[in-house]
């Protein structure tokens, strides 16, 4: 079970748990996609386009987070939740 939180976090820890999350999981993702498919810098550059590109989006409330993982369960039938 995850350590959640702490009970005294204040906001400005908050945000910087989010973004190290998020610096973790974006090099996970460019690692793999680099080592066991291939991407090249350019590709790699591509990815993190259209990683911003949505992260905008979903800031700007044009699109939902759970619309997306919606799409990846019904038309690729992938959930790495399950």
């Amino acid at each position: 079970m995850g350590k959640g939180p702490k009970p005294n976090a204040n906001p400005a820890q908050l945000r910087a748990a989010k973004a190290e999350g998020m610096d973790i999981t974006m090099v996970f993702c460019l690692t793999v996609l680099a080592d066991k498919y291939g991407f090249d810098r350019e590709a790699l550059k591509g990815f993190l386009t259209h990683i911003k590109d949505l992260s905008e989006g979903i800031t700007r409330g044009y699109i939902q987070y759970k619309d997306l993982h919606r799409v990846l369960v019904d038309e690729q039938d992938l959930d790495w939740r399950s």
